[in-house]
């Protein structure tokens, strides 16, 4: 009777050590920031973030067009934005731009940044 006792304790034990090893082992990661990109989808104000859009409208925008020269980089472990010369010359030509009070103006201004 005791060996049936001892066995079925050991047994318990086995089975309760086993499932706490595969919890631990199932258990994610965390290695810093999986996802990183642009968040919104126009204008100048560039946003870094890993809530990215599913869909983006298809309309233009000013400054759209900068756009290009922005992205998002993970760098010591934060999602940044970066941008170099040519995304601030064009946004600094775009920002000129929009003083002007003509809608039509302003888009012709911008296709020259």
């Amino acid at each position: 009777m005791d060996n049936k006792i001892i066995f079925v304790i050991l047994s318990l034990l086995f089975v309760i050590g086993t499932a706490a090893l595969l919890l631990y082992l199932a258990k994610p990661i965390i290695t810093g920031v999986k996802t990183c990109g642009v968040t919104n989808c126009h204008g100048l104000e560039v946003s870094c973030g890993p809530n990215l859009p599913l869909v983006c409208t298809e309309t233009y925008e000013v400054g759209d067009r900068c756009r290009q020269y922005a992205s998002c980089q993970v760098i010591s472990g934060s999602c940044s934005l970066v941008t170099g010369k040519e995304f601030n010359d064009c946004k600094t030509c775009v920002e000129a731009c929009k003083q002007n009070k003509d809608s039509r103006e302003i888009y012709r201004c911008e296709n020259r940044c």
